[in-house]
């Protein structure tokens, strides 16, 4: 039985977007840095806007127009042919659930299959959540933006975006995602998987295209998007994923590790608080630590979802090439 690991991690192309009337992505980006503030801090509760999927609500016709722009402009002459699946983290952690027996709501996601790769596209009945400031509100939003801060030639940022390839069980794909910060010079993180002199070098030798000029295999729709060349390249070890917890929830791992093993974001940090009071720092966790025997406890259903994907593959490959929806119970 093939084991089901990810192989072969390789960073692939990132984007911001920017806050703005028009669709429009800062190409390379840059995730906002951790910055951590003067203790005690207090968060204000939630209010306002939070993006449950930005991708859909920013660019709705087609959500990975903003995927292609930011691929084909550090990579214009990218292959898909070796790429079987092309999907974004979501997609793959509610699969993940499904097959796991985890699922407690019914869900969707469009499917479509384009010559030899299938697409994964993440469906949601909305893409932004409107949060009152409510008594039951969190501070979740409000903690990023306490800790977290872009750079700022990137203040006009929402979000920052990574694509990876990796070899996913012999499946080869495209994984997108977002992270919500990355480290930087002050605070230590090791073994990194490149140095900054190659990162800058890469930069420096991008192929920034004009808008209008994007190969003719992205989307029909891929012109609504404009790039604007700005940001920079960060390492792969020093992305990170930020959580907020009261002190009287417990931190369920669990919950976390899959959606951090899709995207092989090796670093958590915890932040710990009482009605938004913080006292103590953030608490970092290497998840590199907990991903091997997650992997191994889970490989059943890895290798289902494997196999549920060649089904797939398969049975739509004879078809007449149209977009399907699957959506799961």
């Amino acid at each position: 039985m093939t084991s089901v690991d990810i192989k072969d991690f390789t960073f692939i192309a990132s984007y911001n977007w920017c806050n703005s009337d028009e669709p429009a992505i800062f190409v390379p980006g840059c995730p906002a840095k951790l910055t951590l503030p003067k203790l005690p801090y207090q968060v204000a509760k939630d209010n306002g806007q939070a993006f449950i999927d930005q991708n859909a609500h920013r660019s709705p016709s087609a959500s990975f127009d903003p995927f292609f722009k930011a691929l084909l402009t550090m990579h214009p002459n990218f292959d898909m042919k070796p790429i079987e699946l092309t999907t974004d983290r979501n997609s793959l952690r509610k699969l993940l659930q499904f097959v796991s027996g985890k699922t407690t709501k019914s869900w969707r996601m469009d499917v479509d299959i384009i010559e030899d790769t299938m697409f994964f596209t993440r469906w949601e009945p909305h893409q932004v959540q409107i949060i009152t400031g409510a008594r039951d509100s969190g501070y979740g939003h409000e903690f990023e933006k306490a800790f977290l801060s872009f750079a700022s030639d990137l203040k006009e940022s929402s979000g920052h975006h990574r694509i990876v390839r990796y070899n996913l069980g012999g499946i080869e794909c495209l994984v997108r995602f977002g992270v919500d910060g990355y480290l930087g010079d002050d605070v230590s993180v090791d073994n990194k998987t490149s140095t900054v002199k190659e990162l800058e070098q890469a930069l420096a030798d991008l192929n920034i295209q004009d808008s209008n000029k994007v190969s003719a295999t992205a989307t029909a729709t891929a012109a609504e998007v404009k790039v604007i060349e700005k940001g920079r390249l960060v390492d792969d070890s020093t992305t990170l994923e930020l959580k907020s917890r009261s002190l009287n929830m417990s931190l369920k791992m669990a919950e976390y590790i899959p959606q951090l093993w899709i995207s092989q974001t090796r670093n958590l940090f915890v932040g710990r608080h009482k009605n938004g009071l913080v006292k103590e720092q953030v608490k970092k966790f290497d998840m590199s630590e907990y991903f091997p025997t997650w992997e191994n406890k889970n490989q059943d259903y890895g290798v289902f979802l494997g196999g549920k994907w060649s089904k797939c593959q398969n049975g739509e490959s004879t078809s007449a090439r149209r977009p399907k929806a699957l959506g799961l119970l």
